[in-house]
């Protein structure tokens, strides 16, 4: 880039062109003061040298400080309502949920627990719980039964050996059996009682509850095996937190327990609804919950044989009694669910032709008032 051309005015009289170079000198050697006009090739207009940095750039640097009242005024109140604007357009908005930024992380949150509990995947859990859920229950009778056996070796006490072989092994038997004969009793009825909800707000709170409640199962159960509690509850927590996690699954998919939604459905009728919902649910999770509970049953088999082999016998006889409650118990829940879901959906029947009654009272009304008069 070639040097650009300058001039400055001085006694009266134009001088130049001159290099950049000269230009400096003459300013060294104060032949150019401060306040000559100075301009170049391609300035609009001459001005002061002590303005041009290139000559003097100390004193074009040093600026003296302005009067009070001039110059830019500081808005100290402009960032707050830039702030309230903008929170003010994003609380206005359509969906606060896709504009607040905690709303968006619950917003998100769902979106992926639908992405992951899908319809397919319950059906899957289904088939695995329940294939499970059969031989663990075989496999948790098993070591029951030798559990109260060698207790009763151990122990001298004929009665509890009698109980392992000729009681528990028998109830395994049968139970089991009533179990099997239960375990899709309940999903026929769920095919043949269909419900209807007017708002899916409901279902994204019982999805949300049911997903908290097992991430406090997990957290609890844990925070349990942390401070040395025993690992048959950390068990029982996690099986707590599979359960749950099911359940949300299930009110993420209201299509599973045959819930469509609804319009024009009254508040009772909503109600009503929403109860039959919950009554559901137990019963679609009939199958997972006899694999969960079987497996958790092995674990409380396992820890009772542990310790009938490691403690005084005649301190374990209660705790054996408690934990052949529970295994055996797995398999009544089937037919307990069952029998709860019929009952109920009774008298959630009568309550719906409660409902009914002032229809159609009104529609009797309206037929003799509109029909023809009596000749």
């Amino acid at each position: 880039m070639p040097d650009l051309l300058w001039y400055y005015y001085q006694d009266n009289a134009q001088q130049g062109p001159l290099p950049l170079d000269a230009m400096r000198a003459l300013a060294d050697q104060g032949k150019i003061k401060p306040d000559t006009l100075v301009t170049r090739i391609g300035m609009a207009d001459w001005l002061p040298a002590r303005l041009v940095p290139e000559l003097f750039p100390q004193e074009s640097a040093l600026k003296p400080p302005l009067p009070p009242g001039v110059g830019p005024r500081r808005d100290v109140l402009a960032a707050g309502r830039n702030l309230a604007g903008r929170l003010q357009r994003v609380a206005g908005a359509d969906d606060v949920t896709e504009t607040l930024p905690h709303l968006r992380f619950v917003r998100l949150l769902l979106k992926g627990m639908r992405r992951g509990l899908t319809e397919s995947g319950l059906g899957a859990a289904d088939r695995v719980a329940r294939q499970t859920g059969h031989l663990a229950y075989v496999l948790a009778a098993v070591l029951l039964c030798l559990s109260f056996l060698v207790l009763g070796i151990r122990s001298d006490s004929f009665k509890l050996a009698f109980i392992g072989l000729l009681l528990i092994a028998p109830a395994a038997v049968l139970l089991h059996y009533i179990a099997v004969l239960f375990l899709d009793a309940g999903a026929a009825l769920l095919r043949k009682s269909p419900s209807e909800l007017a708002s899916s707000a409901i279902l994204t709170f019982f999805a949300l509850a049911f997903f908290a409640g097992s991430v406090l199962c997990f957290v609890l159960g844990l925070y349990g095996v942390i401070l040395g509690g025993s690992l048959l509850s950390f068990g029982a927590s996690l099986g707590a937190a599979a359960v749950l996690l099911y359940a949300c699954g299930i009110a993420l998919n209201p299509g599973t327990v045959n819930v469509s939604p609804g319009s024009g459905l009254s508040a009772g009728e909503e109600a009503l609804g929403i109860l039959l919902f919950l009554l559901k649910v137990p019963v679609r999770l009939v199958p997972f919950l006899f694999g969960v509970g079987s497996m958790v049953g092995v674990c409380g088999a396992v820890y009772l044989l542990y310790l009938v082999f490691t403690q005084e016998p005649l301190f374990l006889v209660e705790q054996a009694r408690q934990i052949a409650y529970g295994v055996l118990g797995v398999a009544l829940l089937p037919l307990a669910v069952y029998l709860s879901f019929v009952l109920s959906s009774l008298l959630v029947e009568i309550y719906r032709a409660i409902l009914r009654i002032p229809g159609k009272i009104d529609g009797l009304r309206s037929d003799v008032n509109g029909g023809p008069p009596a000749g």
